[in-house]
């Protein structure tokens, strides 16, 4: 009977999505606040399992995203390279590999406007995969708003979590 009750407690923990959080900064800046919105944001729909921030810190308006961002609990990622799209890669990069770790999440938070992600967000349906994106008011590619499972603006974020406790069917 032990075993059984072990067995059920498993299947509750994993009914919960796992998300994770993967963000443009160079395409989307936010402040802390609506940082803390993004996150509330993703603990509505699921367990966070990552939140990954990616900047550029030779670009001066990025320097303090480590900083800002980091004590919030976001894993910054510094690709100081002077290449266009570098981030963009190492974010794709970074994505497609967790996709195919053991820790996969169900839901992908892409914090971007950016057409390069088109791609990105298709394969993801492709492997079952939900994405949500957000993006910047008149910075985000229209292939990419129709493809996402959800979208939101970036405006936005403060009021969702308050005025949305999101229960929409994940799977």
């Amino acid at each position: 009977m032990p075993h059984a009750n072990q067995h059920s407690k498993k299947q509750t923990s994993q009914q919960l999505p796992l998300i994770s959080i993967y963000w443009d900064y160079q395409n989307a800046k936010l402040s802390p606040f609506k940082a803390k919105s993004l996150l509330d944001l993703a603990k509505s729909k699921g367990y966070v399992t990552s939140t990954n921030v990616y900047y550029n810190s030779q670009l001066q308006e990025q320097a303090a995203v480590k900083n800002d961002l980091g004590n919030l609990g976001f894993n910054c990622l510094d690709v100081p390279c002077p290449l266009k799209n570098s981030a963009d890669n190492q974010l794709i990069a970074d994505c497609l590999e967790e996709i195919h770790s053991n820790k996969s999440p169900d839901i992908i938070m892409l914090v971007s406007g950016d057409g390069d992600f088109v791609k990105l967000v298709h394969n993801l349906q492709k492997l079952g995969k939900q994405a949500i994106i957000l993006a910047q008011i008149g910075n985000v590619k229209q292939k990419l708003k129709e493809l996402a499972n959800e979208f939101y603006f970036l405006d936005d974020l403060p009021q969702l979590p308050k005025s949305r406790i999101i229960l929409n069917e994940v799977r």
